[in-house]
């Protein structure tokens, strides 16, 4: 049984069994698919087949990925994936009794219109009022409830809890394999409660925590290496994002990981989590490099260095005609300067820049800025009070989010179109520049 609240079903139909996609280790359990017909017609009842995914968004957004359900080995299984495929959280929660399925159902505020709510004075008056609702695909929230909500899954927007049927470690249940980990990965640790342990480590640039009962620890490999065999795997933090001091982890009653405000908590049937969803990670890590600015430069190195330099967005150009391009700039090395002229941080760097457009301009340099943000009159008095005479776009908001490192930054480009290096509240340094000048 799928429910969606009030006008969520708005976009969304159950999904027909038009391809299969395996579940989990083996190719048992599947998933049905939407097909052109029309709804599918698909088992109501619970069996080895059964299967549902619900998209988290109504179409077409995709960012915000899908839930998926379905049966292998006797068991319910059900995860949530990104829009790019890759797994949030999974969980074996029960074995399969009977052939009544489990209770789904999603709640997605609609879009537009106005929501009645309540606002509360300084003096302790409350009033009602009317604010509008966001428009646009919503994220949307999962209540999964089995056997008579004996056993449950709760998806919130950044919290996520379930009640999973305990298993020791001699019964048979689909164990969760882990991803690959990273080579280079902070490390990995282990905490335990009387009944659960914990285990977490790095895979693809993200904390990842598994949980399992104790019966299922084992030794395997020359080193003795502890492994788990897990019925739990929660993606918690990306690793661009753990500020708040160092990964934690205890147990007693619960085994807990904390990294920050972060955290996944397990009791061996009950696990609570507090996790950064997906399609949230560009726009915490753009945050994070606004706040700190030589993470911004470490950040933006890292995912742009040695590719083709992002495109330019916006519409105002000064001192240039017609707008240079990456294609047209082809050849000549550039200087690209994101710049805020109402921000004191970057009053220091105008004089050394102009000295540079003076001194490597007649060698082929060519700086390009990009102001954040402003009415057009405003870019235009500042540029001519500070004498700035190269060609700056003023930026529509995209040029920044593509760049990653906010503004009183300067991203050196070959000849080639492609990011060389990139520095926050500072200019790159002239020995760098006469590297990517030609010879005379």
């Amino acid at each position: 049984m799928i429910r969606l609240q009030p006008s969520c079903s708005r976009g969304i139909r159950l999904l027909a069994a038009a391809a299969l996609l395996a579940f989990g280790q083996t190719p048992r359990a599947v998933f049905a698919q939407e097909t052109k017909d029309g709804p599918p017609e698909v088992a109501e009842k619970m069996s080895e087949a059964w299967s549902r995914i619900v998209p988290v968004a109504d179409p077409p957004d995709a960012k915000f990925g899908e839930w998926r359900f379905g049966v292998q080995d006797g068991w319910l299984l059900a995860e949530r994936r990104t829009g790019e495929g890759e797994v949030e959280w999974k969980i074996v929660l029960a074995k399969v009794v009977g052939d009544e399925p489990p209770e789904i159902v999603v709640d997605r505020p609609p879009p537009g219109g106005q929501v009645r709510g309540v606002r509360r004075a300084a003096d302790g008056t409350v009033t009602e009022t009317t604010i509008p609702r966001p428009t646009g695909p919503i994220p949307g929230s999962l209540r999964l409830s089995y056997r008579d909500a004996r056993y449950f899954v709760r998806d919130g927007f950044a919290t996520l809890r379930c009640l999973r049927e305990p298993k020791t470690g001699e019964e048979p249940w689909p164990k969760l394999e882990a991803p690959p980990r990273d080579p280079k990965g902070f490390g990995s640790g282990m905490s335990a409660s009387r009944t659960a342990i914990l285990s977490h480590y790095v895979s693809n640039s993200w904390i990842n925590v598994m949980a399992g009962p104790q019966g299922s620890m084992s030794v395997a490999g020359p080193r003795r290496a502890p492994s788990m065999a897990a019925d739990c795997l929660v993606r918690l933090l990306h690793v661009d994002l753990r500020e708040g001091g160092p990964l934690r982890t205890s147990g007693n009653e619960t085994a807990n990981v904390t990294v920050g405000q972060w955290f996944v908590i397990d009791d061996g049937d009950l696990l609570v989590a507090k996790r950064l969803a997906g399609w949230r990670l560009p726009n915490e890590l753009l945050a994070r490099a606004r706040r700190e600015p030589a993470f911004g430069a470490k950040l933006a190195t890292e995912k742009l260095g040695g590719s083709p330099a992002p495109e330019l967005s916006g519409e105002t150009w000064f001192h240039t005609e017609p707008p240079p391009t990456w294609q047209s700039l082809r050849g000549k090395p550039v200087l690209l300067v994101l710049f805020d002229l109402r921000q004191p941080s970057f009053a220091p760097l105008v004089p050394p820049l102009l000295a540079l457009q003076e001194m490597y301009g007649k060698q082929g340099l060519v700086i390009v800025g990009v102001h954040a943000n402003a009415p057009r009159d405003e870019v235009e008095k500042r540029l001519t009070e500070q004498d700035i005479m190269f060609p700056v776009l003023i930026d529509d908001g995209k040029t920044i989010e593509r760049y990653i490192v906010g503004y009183s930054a300067c991203v050196l480009i070959d000849r080639d179109g492609k990011v060389v290096s990139i520095y926050s509240n500072s200019l790159t340094p002239p020995a760098e520049i006469e590297t990517l000048l030609p010879a005379e």
